[in-house]
């Protein structure tokens, strides 16, 4: 997946420092949030072409990072610190290249999704944690629950917190031209209808400094209508353009079926 150089967030941010873990579900509403989860940038200096390409290895180290201090020690390299200070920006960097390494990145163009799960279950193998720790996609078009609802059912997925990477198509009159994959750390909605999702975007804006760590800025961004490619992110990226949830990757406790509404 090739992240979009024009790939621009202009939804509504949210404070991630008052962030509180929830649950609920129900028939009429549900919502989750998974708080601790990092928000890495992908341009920076020390990665092939600056990062350019490197969204999926980012959003994925974002999960990493969050498991590593949740439950799975030692999953990455023994390491123990905040990655969001920049005191820590070269080991970020070295994890985010390594995890672009197992899933055969590819600087120019970026990475396939299925080599981007590879190289997930790689790190899990490496590490001790390959019988507990799984990865698993999920089409997000034409689904027949609403796609907040089933991104937080698979959140609290085989009794155990989630990881959700989404993969976003970009569209430009109609045709697919690019991919881009974000970290989402939770999600709400309505029976009326109603859908959001809170995302952290691994592409920072353009007067950051590649050469250090951006703060955290969580996007709650609003899903619209369906069109066979998956629902749209209202008010997100560049006028003409259409950014829509292809599907996601998830990380969890092994050993998982699908939710009844994915497909």
């Amino acid at each position: 997946m090739a992240a979009s150089t024009s790939f621009a967030p202009s939804a509504a941010a949210t404070d991630a420092s008052s962030c509180t873990s929830e649950y609920s579900v129900t028939s009429t509403a549900w919502r989750y949030r998974t708080c601790g989860i990092p928000d890495l940038d992908q341009d920076r200096i020390g990665l092939p072409e600056n990062g350019r390409n490197y969204c999926g290895p980012t959003a994925a180290t974002n999960a990493l990072y969050y498991f590593d201090g949740h439950g799975y020690s030692n999953l990455i390299s023994g390491e123990s610190y905040d990655p969001m200070r920049n005191v820590n920006f070269s080991s970020v960097t070295g994890i985010i290249a390594r995890v672009g390494l197992l899933s055969d990145t590819n600087p120019l163009v970026g990475t396939d999704d299925r080599n981007l799960m590879d190289g997930l279950r790689e790190v899990f193998d490496v590490t001790g944690y390959g019988a507990r720790l799984g990865v698993y996609k999920v089409n997000m078009k034409r689904t027949v629950l609403s796609p907040s609802r089933i991104l937080t059912l698979y959140s609290q997925h085989n009794s155990g917190v989630n990881t959700l990477l989404g993969l976003i198509g970009i569209y430009e009159g109609g045709e697919l031209t690019g991919t881009h994959m974000v970290t989402i750390a939770g999600a709400s909605g309505f029976s009326t209808g109603q859908s959001w999702i809170t995302v952290h975007n691994p592409k920072a804006t353009a007067a950051d400094d590649i050469s250090t760590q951006s703060a955290t800025v969580e996007r709650l961004v609003a899903l619209g209508d369906d069109d066979g490619n998956g629902a749209e992110l209202i008010n997100w990226g560049s006028a003409g353009k259409k950014y829509r949830l292809d599907s996601i990757i998830g990380i969890g406790p092994r050993s998982y079926s699908t939710p009844s509404g994915g497909r």
